[in-house]
């Protein structure tokens, strides 16, 4: 780089001959025979006593004075201390291996001894646990080993950071990641600091950036040689470390150092005094497979699919749930009458509806515009997909030029197919009386109480009773969410047609609430009726918010034997009913009734919440929400808005009723599959029951049916657990993903980061889904292992399923990550009438436990408050 004319801050090094000279000392020469000799037996060098006396001897023992002399005079010539003394192994810029990591380098060194000292340190560096398991790794012989080290003059960096000229998580070699950070950089490579991270290319500029809080920051020592760790500027913290200007800077020499070495850099920078300096630069060894440079492109999306699959999903919740996709909406398209010809086109879609990508599930947007295009008035129903149901843009596909014989053709196909489901939604109301009739018989027949004692057969029988008896069958829920979409995408249309734009999320939110006996609303209503109950005596409340839940309940049976009964009925109708229903991996009620006795507690403290007061609001803001839209329209405009907004209600009240339906068909294959795992573990097939949820459902149908690939299922769950683990370190996790080709192969991301502007500015938007104000502290709630008490405070999370709704009474508003209008979180705080925002982008990063926030559910904002609750202008 230097030769190049790079900004590099000057140097001397130290050759690897001198290495090579250090290691012919007595001392090192016998350790090293000895650690090859131990090599040569098949034992583990980078463990072995030898090698450890070998970094002993090569440490402890003087340099040469003829090069101790030499550095004192390179160093004389290289300027004034501070110096770095930095471990270069020879061979390091191999494209195989960099060794990046591997070894020892030292920082803010202040006198010429400490040089000295720093380079004995750097080679025996060479001999660590990890240097010689990385380079048995490689191929490389201890005794093959050279390296130099360089000397080089510190620069009093402000800020610093890595450059990887090719995004090594995309896998875009069109595109850079810069990491960066306040101060020196070895905060960033010691992973000691928060760094900020941006996306850049040459052709784009900026493509995303995520500003990380940072609170610290390396910077030489107070105390003269070394480093030290030092808080930052509070005002600081959110600011983003470099500019626009220097985000260009930084990669644009980076891709020049890429350019003249041939391949893909990692580059260490640092600016100091506003100039820009580079101070190493290795390649980057880890790419792996290049991707494909062009193809279809798939764009992944999960802002939808996480109400229901939210963080990292098993393998045995995906199989089971892309084996419910597939069945369904195949049946769904035939039932409808799509033609064998479009059916066969549409067959690749069926089978990926969803994807799993790091452990997470996402929905395959072009598949679900495959569906969406063998109904009439295609763009229609994707607009309605687009603000309706999910709450995220969906890019429509290309269509190919059609003559006009083709577009009269499709018009016939997909006219036909639309009558057709007209036709459904008029009989619909009768069709769900069957489905729900013969859902029950099939649900009745299975014996849950004693499925524990099941044999395997059994239990593989019963897994295939639920598809062919149930899931197959599952038309007229489908229907009836097709309604759901049409039905709330038409009065949507109605209502931006009559209202300005920013009232109109609200007024839909509005004709959409009080809805009279919702399915999603029941379980809180019965266990609000509970303690209600209980509020009337002291020692019922006492036996009840004491000690584990577990005790309590069973204080309860003995106090009031009543309430008891009636928790157990509870349990029993929504036992499934639980934060993550549809993951089977998730703990349901029926094992753990805790999240239950929290919720009752919670209702204790409230003796204004009773049954009859849960959803009066709401009924009041839909009458008066119906009434303002009225007055906008004609005469036949107001019968047509009564029409369309009893349909939406219809619609959406069936929807809650059959998805308790869904719950429970999921809760008897997680039951199933749970003692599916008992029983091979019994087996000795596996080495813990919960590994089968690290198993597909096909996996495990063939080793029950003897067509298994393999019959050692252990090793597989165990490898797949391994993988998974992994993933949940994961800290982002993309709503979006591009991909060309396999999307393990070309992983683009499309970054999710805090927006700095609003950070700072303090306002968070969002989608109001029920009107009003509350200001009160956030409670940050992730998952259902965390302290769940809410009462009094904003319940902030990044997506809900009906599980959380028992939380819901006592917050004083909901703020949601992910969501729409028709979410689920969105329905039930409607019946509550709490203020409510959803698709708020990284509000669980932003918000923290305890801040005061104003949530407006009018305007979809969350503004974080200074004040202290009750002062002027505080609402609830």
């Amino acid at each position: 780089m230097s030769e190049d004319g790079v900004s590099v801050p000057a140097f001397f090094v130290i050759a690897s001959a001198a290495f090579r000279r250090q290691l012919r000392i007595p001392e090192a020469a016998t350790a090293m025979g000895e650690l090859m000799i131990d090599l040569g037996e098949g034992g583990d060098v980078s463990g072995s006593s030898a090698a450890k006396r070998l970094r002993s001897a090569v440490e402890s023992q003087p340099s040469e004075p003829d090069l101790i002399s030499g550095i004192h005079t390179a160093l004389g010539a290289l300027g004034p201390s501070p110096w770095a003394v930095r471990s270069s192994m020879v061979g390091e810029d191999s494209a195989s291996h960099s060794y990046a990591g591997q070894l020892d380098s030292f920082v803010h060194l202040t006198d010429r001894d400490e040089v000295v000292e720093s380079l004995a340190r750097c080679w025996g560096s060479a001999f660590s646990s990890h240097a010689l398991a990385y380079g048995a790794r490689a191929g490389l012989l201890p005794s093959q080993i050279q390296l130099a080290v360089i000397v080089q003059r510190m620069v009093p960096a402000e800020i610093s950071g890595v450059l990887f000229t090719v995004n090594p998580l995309s896998k875009r070699r069109d595109e850079q990641l810069l990491t960066a950070a306040f101060g020196l950089g070895e905060g960033i490579v010691d992973g000691l600091c928060d760094t900020d991270e941006y996306v850049w290319s040459p052709e784009d500029g900026e493509r995303a950036r995520a500003i990380a809080e940072k609170d610290a920051k390396v910077v030489p020592s107070a105390q003269g040689a070394g480093t030290e760790v030092v808080t930052v500027e509070p005002s600081r913290r959110l600011e983003p470390a470099l500019t626009p200007q220097q985000v260009e800077e930084v990669c644009r020499a980076g891709i020049a150092v890429a350019e003249r070495s041939g391949q893909p850099m990692d580059v260490e920078w640092s600016y100091a005094g506003g100039r820009l300096y580079l101070l190493q630069a290795r390649p980057i060894t880890s790419l792996g497979v290049q991707p494909e440079a062009s193809g279809v492109v798939r764009v992944f999306d999960n802002s939808n699919v996480q109400e229901s699959y939210n963080g990292v999903t098993t393998p045995l919740t995906f199989s089971f749930a892309s084996r419910a996709y597939t069945t369904v909406f195949r049946q769904f398209a035939r039932t409808l009458g799509v033609s064998d010809e479009d059916m066969l086109g549409f067959e690749p879609s069926a089978r990926t509806l969803i994807g799993m990508i790091h452990g997470r599930i996402y929905y395959n947007l072009a598949s679900w515009l495959d569906l969406v295009s063998l109904f009439p008035n295609s763009e229609g129903k994707r607009e309605d997909l687009e603000t309706v149901m999910w709450h995220t843009e969906i890019e429509p596909a290309e269509r190919k030029r059609e003559s006009r014989r083709e577009r009269l053709g499709r018009l016939f196909k997909t006219g036909r197919v639309g009558l057709k489901l007209l036709l459904r939604f008029l009989a619909l109301e009768g069709e769900i009386a069957r489905f729900v009739r013969e859902f029950d018989r099939v649900y009745d027949s299975v014996d849950r109480e004693n499925l524990h004692e099941a044999n395997l057969g059994e239990l593989h029988e019963l897994s295939l009773r639920l598809h062919a008896e149930l899931l197959d069958r599952w038309e007229a829920p489908n229907i009836n969410d097709w309604r759901v979409m049409a039905t709330c995408g038409r009065l949507r249309r109605l209502l931006v047609r009559v209202h300005p734009e920013d009232k109109v999320e609200v007024r839909f939110a509005d004709l959409l609430g009080g809805i009279e006996g919702i399915e999603s609303v029941e379980p809180t209503r019965v266990l609000v009726g509970i303690a209600t109950d209980a509020r009337r005596d002291p020692l019922i409340v006492a036996a009840l918010e004491e000690g584990a839940p577990r005790a309590a309940l069973k204080r309860l049976r003995h106090l009031a034997p009543d309430l008891a009964d009636r928790v157990d009925a509870y349990l029993e109708r929504y036992g499934d009913r639980s934060i993550g229903e549809l993951k089977l991996e998730s703990v349901s009620l029926r094992e753990d009734p805790g999240f239950v006795v929290e919720a009752l507690r919670n209702y204790l403290t409230r003796p204004d919440l009773t049954p009859e007061s849960l959803i009066e609001a709401e009924r009041e803001r839909y009458v008066a929400g119906l009434a303002d839209t009225g007055a906008r329209l004609g005469p036949i405009g107001r019968l047509r808005l009564r029409r369309l907004t009893r349909s939406a209600r219809r619609a959406v009240k069936q929807r809650e009723r059959l998805r308790l339906l869904r719950t429970l068909a999921f809760g008897i294959a997680r039951d199933a599959y749970r003692v599916l795992g008992v029983r091979l573990c019994e087996a000795g097939v596996l080495e813990a029951p919960d590994d089968v949820l690290y198993l597909t459902v096909d996996e495990l149908d063939a080793f029950m049916e003897g067509r298994s690939a393999s019959a050692e299922l252990g090793p597989i769950a165990k490898a797949r657990r391994a993988e998974y683990d992994r993933y949940r370190e994961e800290e982002m996790t993309p709503n979006r993903i591009r991909t060309v080709g396999s999307p393990y192969v070309d992983y683009r991301p499309e970054a999710v980061a805090v927006a700095e502007a609003e950070a700072a500015a303090g306002t968070l938007y969002g989608m109001g889904c029920c009107g009003g104000v509350a200001e009160a502290p956030v409670r940050v709630i992730l998952s259902a292992d965390e302290e769940l008490s809410v009462s009094g405070r904003v319940l902030c999370t990044v997506r809900t399923d009906p599980g959380w709704t028992p939380l819901f009474p006592t917050a004083a508003a909901i703020v949601v990550e992910r969501g729409s209008q028709l979410s689920h979180s969105a329905v039930v705080a409607r019946e509550f009438g709490i203020p409510t925002v959803v698709g708020v982008a990284d509000a669980t990063r932003i918000l923290r436990d305890g801040k005061l926030v104003r949530v407006d559910g009018d305007l979809g904002t969350v503004r974080p408050l200074e004040r202290e609750p009750g002062d002027e202008g505080a609402t609830g």
